[in-house]
């Protein structure tokens, strides 16, 4: 613990690079199928499929700020997913704004990074705090960085696998027991 607090008090921004293994894959349109991605159904009483360990990236419409964390997703069919929002939390504030835009929020769900994407993203801070510096600074260097295919993001240069996708603005959806 002693470590963690020492690191984040020293943060290390990201480093934007062209390209890495992130992008050797890239599936569009009709070739994405989610039910593709491992599955699984913890009980019998789910209500799907769910994805519980991808990290939440998004960006605030109204101040550009971004966010990391961690929402169970639950699959709903090939090419939709419903996220699950904790009232009052960072990402709730981003759809919230995109609503009051009258926009979808745009996010990535990224699946597979560096143990230092998971702990910031665990990371409770302000919603001012830039959890890309505090990746790096728990990675001990810049986390390489590239541009996301269909939105203005920066997503993890070495994840296995990255989904773009939007939240569409007054939709509600059940999710989950």
């Amino acid at each position: 613990m002693a470590n963690y607090l020492r690191r984040i008090e020293q943060p290390i921004p990201p480093k934007e690079v062209d390209t890495g293994p992130v992008k050797e894959v890239i599936l569009k349109g009709d070739q994405v199928d989610l039910r593709a991605i491992p599955q699984i159904v913890h009980h019998q009483d789910d209500a799907g499929p769910y994805l519980t360990a991808g990290i939440t990236l998004a960006k605030d419409p109204l101040s550009g700020r971004l966010n990391c964390s961690f929402n169970r997703l639950m699959f709903i069919d090939k090419n939709h997913t419903s996220i699950h929002l904790t009232l009052a939390k960072h990402l709730w504030e981003f759809y919230t704004n995109a609503e009051k835009l009258k926009q979808p929020l745009k996010l990535a769900v990224i699946l597979g990074a560096h143990p230092a994407w998971s702990l910031g993203a665990l990371n409770i801070g302000s919603i001012d705090e830039e959890e890309f510096y505090l990746m790096g600074a728990l990675a001990g260097e810049a986390m390489e960085v590239v541009p996301a295919e269909t939105m203005d993001l920066k997503l993890p240069a070495r994840a296995e696998m990255i989904l773009e996708g939007e939240i569409p603005p007054f939709e509600r959806v059940d999710e989950g027991p």
